[in-house]
């Protein structure tokens, strides 16, 4: 079976991309919103966490050689607040 280039996996990912002049690609995404309410203390939590489950589709991270899945994201700007990214409390 041959194996697909990087343009036919983009393209069976579902992310548009399209090739520039200067030869370099441009990236679409869709960002679908969750089935949420808009509650307003929980609209940009929400949207980060949908935004980095999405990531974790496409893209793993390492620590020191081995592989971690992050339970938990904050904002730079409130550094004592957690939220958990794996269930929606």
């Amino acid at each position: 079976m041959a194996k697909n280039t990087a343009e036919e996996k983009i393209k069976l990912s579902g992310i548009e991309a399209q090739e520039d002049d200067a030869e370099d690609y441009i990236f679409r995404f869709n960002i679908k919103p969750g089935e949420r309410s808009l509650e307003p203390d929980s609209v940009l939590k929400d949207f980060y966490r949908d935004q980095i489950r999405d990531l974790f589709k496409i893209v793993f991270f390492n620590k020191d050689g081995e592989k971690i899945i992050p339970t938990e994201f904050g904002f730079l700007n409130e550094q004592d607040k957690k939220y958990p990214l794996w269930s929606d409390e």
